[in-house]
């Protein structure tokens, strides 16, 4: 989905909010962001790599 600023309306708000297709499309989002290493992770994970 996506909106123009001048396009966001109650009614569309309203769906962001209340349609399950998109409350299962976030939660899914959300799991993968959430099974994601942290920024910190990452560095971590690339200074421990070998220089080449």
């Amino acid at each position: 989905m996506r909106a123009e600023p001048r396009e966001v309306t109650a009614a569309l708000l309203t769906r962001l909010i209340e349609d399950s297709k998109l409350q299962r499309a976030a939660g899914e989002v959300r799991a993968e962001m959430a099974a994601m290493p942290s920024p910190g992770e990452v560095v971590e994970r690339w200074e421990s790599l070998p220089i080449q």
